[in-house]
């Protein structure tokens, strides 16, 4: 193993990490088979690899299909609510796979001729004897040659053959294995002392004036009142803006030529479709069921029998039944990516290759098809013209926005003296209002854009922008920032006091307390009732598992404490601050697994793979970030822009 190792000393930063396959190989073959000939302009290169558009394209779309497998009807919301940038995963993922197919290849790793051929005979006639017309024909079909597709699978063995030998090299020894699961697994019985501030708070003897004036006076800050301030304002909605926006037509061709792809009607397909569906209540047998019925109904579509007529006699979705198989017309990127494969690749008239889905079957029959066009011009001209009038909008309302003003400053006249006139509604915020209160929910940020106007422009129309929203505001009383008087806010002064006070009485109470018990850990609970502190536990934890309700809040320094600990019993060295007060903690027992049950097994097994992909990713992380580094990597960015 060790001359393994050093053999392949220059790639013994890779490891294989299933995850990290999956991500790097995913496609193989299906990707492969997608592929079109060779292009002038990259989408992306790395070094000497050349990625065109269409390849980034696919990869997109893999990914979008993946996310739409994991999130379901939910796919847009989470893709909004994480702000999933796809266009940059697919193009990452792309450098990533040439980055590792490229060291692959500097170390040695070559497919030969035999295993390229292997690949045809095994992953695309896996049904059916190798046929050297229908794979000519698929080569064509696809748009490249025997050699482009033979380059294509050598790339992705050689990086295959790398995972593999990395794989074999980094296997974790059983016995740096079990020596952690059995660092994670070993239990410790804790048993603890809580001594809480508030239970402290009646001990404490009211403060005097005089205690009063010093705290309050020493602590004036926390009684500070923030600055508040009330406002009138007016909305120029841009919306009454837009029949105003000059647009020539040489803006809209501009338009037309710059978005194209927002007026491009995408491909269809008049189809006709077959469904078998899964039983309700599915069972591997039953799915086997419907599977081979399927192919069977799917041979007999392809020896020509009356597509209606199938239809009618074998699918299960009963208002496509109806109107024999009839779906209309369908688009591209409607439907999952493996029914779009199978449809947009065949010619009209023929039947498209078994869809399966996650409800069944589809078999699916092309009677037309429409390419791909681009809307005329004059179809999609007032949507532009729309479109244009919107963008420009709030810039006009922020324009007029400022001419009122301008207006209002040299006349010498308030917001409400100028609203009737320019034709919009002045409204008024009412009550002082402090930094975090607007007077509507879509303003969010107008009263923080208000407290924060310089002093000398207060009294005066101002133009403010909050979001894509125009305001003239002009503050009608400002009050500042100010320290509270004593009066008002003797109540919190003395809370405060006497909480101080309970903090030093529960402090002194826990060290006396953890003295006491490290004389004599025995008898923890009995010394902790004694002295008035609550005792949890005991309680069982681990490294694996180290949450517990009782222990819930106890700080991560208790924790590390107490897994450091090797003989017990054997009480903590020190007490452990927490949100409401004290814990004082004695691990009471330690109680390493067994690793010899077949429970023990199982769980060891299930720590190696847990283990070995973590490391695997992050040693795959940081080595493809080493690649990056030292590669040439260019990038077309109008890729990257999230339609």
């Amino acid at each position: 193993m060790i001359k393994l190792v050093h053999k392949h000393n220059k790639a013994i930063g890779f490891v294989f990490l299933f995850v990290a396959i999956c991500f790097a190989f995913s496609g193989v073959g299906l990707d492969i088979l997608q592929q079109g000939g060779n292009v002038k302009r990259s989408a992306i290169t790395v070094n000497e690899r050349h990625y065109s558009y269409n390849e980034f394209s696919r990869a997109q779309s893999n990914l979008e299909e993946q996310y739409k497998k994991m999130f379901g009807d939910r796919y847009e919301t989470f893709t909004k609510t994480f702000n999933l940038n796809i266009p940059q995963q697919a193009a990452d993922q792309l450098v990533d796979k040439a980055l590792l197919s490229q060291e692959a290849q500097s170390i040695g790793f070559a497919t030969d001729e035999e295993a390229v051929k292997r690949y045809i005979r095994t992953k695309i006639f896996t049904e059916t004897p190798y046929d050297p017309t229908q794979f000519k024909a698929i080569l064509q079909r696809l748009g490249m040659t025997y050699r482009e597709f033979s380059a294509q699978i050598k790339e992705e063995n050689d990086r295959l053959a790398l995972i593999n030998l990395l794989k074999d090299a980094s296997y974790l020894s059983t016995r740096d294995l079990q020596a952690q699961f059995i660092r994670q697994e070993t239990q410790y019985g804790v048993i603890a002392a809580s001594i809480k501030t508030a239970d402290l708070l009646a001990q404490v003897p009211a403060p005097t004036d005089e205690q009063l004036k010093i705290y309050y006076e020493t602590n004036a800050t926390r009684f500070e009142v923030p600055a508040k301030v009330s406002y009138s304002y007016m909305v120029l909605d841009s919306e009454k803006f837009e029949q105003l926006v000059q647009i020539s037509s040489q803006d809209l061709e501009i338009y037309y030529t710059e978005n194209a792809a927002k007026f491009t009607l995408p491909e269809q397909a008049h189809i006709r479709e077959i469904k078998l569906l899964y039983p309700k209540e599915s069972t591997p047998s039953t799915m086997a069921d419907v599977r081979a019925k399927a192919k069977k109904v799917y041979e007999e579509a392809l020896s020509g029998a009356p597509f209606p007529g199938l239809v009618t006699k074998y699918s299960d979705d009963l208002p496509v039944k109806l109107a024999g198989g009839d779906r209309g017309w369908i688009q591209r990127g409607v439907n999952t990516a493996s029914f779009d494969k199978a449809v947009f690749a065949i010619q009209p008239g023929a039947i498209a290759e078994l869809v399966e889905t996650d409800y069944g079957f589809q078999i699916v029959k092309v009677e037309e098809k429409l390419a791909s066009s681009l809307k005329p011009f004059e179809q999609v001209r007032a949507q532009i013209e729309a479109e244009i009038r919107r963008a420009e909008a709030p810039s006009y309302a922020s324009a007029k926005g400022l001419e009122i003003m301008n207006s209002a400053k040299k006349d010498n006249k308030s917001l409400l003296e100028i609203g009737g006139a320019s034709g919009f509604v002045v409204k008024d915020s009412s009550a002082l209002l402090a930094v975090e209160v607007d007077p509507e929910p879509a303003l969010a940020g107008l009263t923080a854009k208000v407290l924060q106007l310089p002093s000398g422009d207060r009294l005066l129309p101002a133009l403010v922008e909050v979001g894509d929203a125009t305001l003239i505001v002009q503050v009608k009383e400002f009050k500042e920032t100010s320290i509270a008087p004593l009066i008002d806010v003797r109540s919190k002064v003395i809370e405060s006091i006497k909480t101080t006070e309970a903090q030093k009485l529960a402090l002194a109470q826990a060290q006396a307390l953890l003295q006491s018990v490290q004389a004599s850990p025995t008898t923890f609970s009995t010394t902790a009732l004694n002295m008035k502190a609550k005792v949890i536990g005991p309680v069982t934890i681990s490294r694996a598992n180290p949450s517990n309700d009782e222990l819930a809040n106890a700080p991560r320094e208790l924790l590390s404490a107490l897994f450091a600990t090797n003989t017990p019993p054997q009480v903590l060295g020190r007490y452990f601050p927490t949100q409401d007060g004290f814990l004082v903690a004695s691990v009471t027992t330690i109680t390493k697994p067994e690793i010899t049950s077949v429970k023990a097994l199982e769980e060891l097994e299930e720590s190696r793979q847990q283990t070995q992909s973590e490391l695997t990713r992050k040693v795959l992380e940081s080595t493809i970030a080493l690649l990056k580094a030292r590669a040439t990597i260019e990038v077309d960015q109008t890729i990257l822009i999230r339609q």
